[in-house]
């Protein structure tokens, strides 16, 4: 009977800690589900009415010039300028980037200039013993994502807004096309005096 009795406890105590977990995960969906319903899907349409923040307006314009089918140089420039006042923004090349994530550990993350043609910024972060680079790119809206085109991936109005929820939500880091793991963007290198801000 005590045995009895032990193991129906025991049960008990499994399905209760199961139900506790699924209710959490459950409010982990939610949360990123309103976050992404009212902050990210707010790019420009005309039956908006979220009115964005003056850096989301600075940034997007600065993406809107970037992406004007102009090749040149002065578009990135005012990208890269607009994004020069955050703290996780650093002006490094790819090898000076993956150095500044290695020494701050798991989570550390920075968005750099790109030396791709396509995308104008990338960001960096470290997770488990080697560094990732994920590319930010400009869709035809205006609006930021990460990595090539998805058919429902996740899109934001800005630079800020998308660094902003990856503190709070863990980002899929992919390696050959295959899942490498998860991170947040736990914290960012300081700047340094050698780069060109």
């Amino acid at each position: 009977m005590c045995l009895h009795l032990c193991i129906l406890a025991s049960l008990v105590k499994n399905l209760i800690d199961r139900l506790l977990n699924e209710i959490a995960d459950c409010f982990v969906a939610v949360k990123a589900f309103l976050y992404y319903r009212l902050c990210c899907c707010c790019c420009k349409d005309d039956e908006d009415d979220i009115i964005p923040d003056e850096n989301a307006c600075k940034n997007a314009n600065a993406w809107e010039h970037a992406q004007q089918g102009d090749k040149n140089n002065c578009n990135v420039e005012t990208l890269l300028l607009s994004l020069r006042k955050y703290a996780w923004f650093h002006r490094v090349d790819r090898e000076t980037a993956h150095r500044m994530v290695r020494e701050g550990g798991q989570g550390c993350f920075l968005v750099r200039p790109s030396e791709s043609g396509q995308n104008p910024i990338a960001l960096t972060v470290w997770h488990e013993t080697r560094p990732y680079n994920i590319f930010i790119r400009i869709r035809e809206d205006n609006c930021v994502a990460l990595g090539s085109a998805k058919s429902h991936e996740m899109v934001f109005p800005n630079v800020e807004s998308l660094i902003r929820y990856h503190h709070i939500e863990e980002l899929t880091l992919m390696s050959n096309k295959r899942k490498a793991g998860k991170t947040l963007l736990i914290c960012t290198p300081v700047k340094r005096r050698f780069e060109d801000v």
